[in-house]
């Protein structure tokens, strides 16, 4: 059998009776409306599972936000006692303490002990760490420092013991004894007394410095000559 050209099969197909050639027609509408209707049905079943799988990933995130909602109240006390907390740590933190700062602390607290404060050394303040932190509604990137002193003082043992008591239960600023060193001395009955101490406090930009209130001190009259000036 020859090859047929694309021209044999139409003038064959014209050759049929109508009615075969209205079949033919029919059977091949019929296969072109299957082939459409399984191509669209096909990407259709792909769209719905991408449609479904998104209407799932929503789904769990409405679920998700609606426990947020459910528990919001847990979350605003959370974040207000977040808020408290920070502010009280804060309040005692300062945003810098200077050495004057540190002199008047021990100068006062050896007063008020009644103890014969004699010397002070201060070292230079070194790095804690950075952190965030929420102050004043605001984030922040702050430095936390360490300040250091270091004093000698004469007092005898129960001095000794309301001083450890004064810096650990009435010092409104975080202060800690790093080390301790006493010496007895016998002819006096005191205990000469080497403290070292720690304050802390951190700094951001914008913190503003509060100098520690300072008592007036006399400067002297202000005209020794009586000279009526």
């Amino acid at each position: 059998m020859k090859n047929m050209t694309f021209k044999d099969l139409i003038a064959k197909f014209k050759a049929l009776p109508v009615k075969t050639r209205n079949l033919i027609f029919v059977i091949l509408g019929i296969a072109i409306f299957l082939c459409s209707y399984m191509l669209g049905y096909q990407k259709l079943q792909e769209k719905t599972a991408a449609l479904n799988e998104e209407i799932g990933t929503q789904s769990a995130y409405v679920t998700e936000l609606k426990g947020y909602y459910d528990n919001i109240q847990i979350y605003e006390k959370g974040i207000a006692d977040s808020k408290q907390a920070i502010n009280d740590n804060l309040s005692h933190l300062p945003f810098e303490i200077k050495s004057e700062d540190f002199l008047l602390y021990v100068k006062t607290m050896n007063e008020d002990l009644n103890a014969d404060f004699k010397s002070i050394t201060f070292e230079p303040d070194t790095l804690i760490g950075e952190f965030g932190c929420t102050i004043n509604d605001k984030n922040v990137n702050c430095t936390a420092m360490r300040s250091g002193v270091s004093f000698t003082s004469s007092m005898n043992y129960a001095q000794f013991k309301d001083m450890l008591q004064y810096i650990y239960n009435e010092t409104n600023q975080i202060t800690f004894v790093d080390t301790v060193s006493l010496n007895y001395d016998s002819e006096n009955a005191r205990l000469e007394t080497n403290v070292q101490l720690s304050k802390f406090y951190i700094t951001y930009e914008g913190a503003e410095y509060t100098p520690v209130p300072v008592a007036d001190v006399p400067q002297g009259s202000q005209d020794p000559f009586n000279t009526g000036a």
